[in-house]
């Protein structure tokens, strides 16, 4: 199941449900996924009681047809954030991705930073939903 809500301001927020997530695969999903999306191969990572993340956020603009991914500094701040939220007690997972236009470049990174952590940690998979 995949996702997007948007805005006027052309930010916005996609998800894809996954409940054939394979455990033993986590980690290669996890690496494969950031590597393709932010060319990075190890995330910011921490738990909750029912959930792994994995996130981590780039600036990414377009070069022509070309996609160019920076990694946050002080000349530019992040406008694209991606989570790999697994549930450990199912084959439950979230892949998500926030994305901001550049109309909504002028948010503090600091708060947008915690606001997107706030929703990872309060993600919630309902118990005995599984393939």
């Amino acid at each position: 199941m995949n996702n997007k809500a948007g805005n006027a301001g052309g930010s916005y927020i996609e998800m894809t449900f996954s409940n054939a997530r394979k455990a033993e695969n986590e980690f290669f999903t996890v690496e494969n996924m950031f590597k393709e999306q932010l060319n990075i191969t190890k995330p910011n990572t921490f738990e909750t009681s029912s959930t792994r993340i994995y996130y981590d956020s780039a600036y990414t603009y377009f070069k022509g047809t070309q996609e160019v991914i920076m990694h946050p500094n002080k000349e530019h701040a992040s406008n694209t954030y991606i989570a790999y939220v697994a549930d450990k007690h199912s084959n439950n997972a979230i892949e998500l991705w926030f994305d901001k236009s550049e109309k909504s470049r002028k948010n503090d990174e600091v708060a947008e930073k915690k606001w997107f952590l706030a929703i990872l940690k309060n993600i919630k998979f309902r118990e005995g939903n599984e393939a």
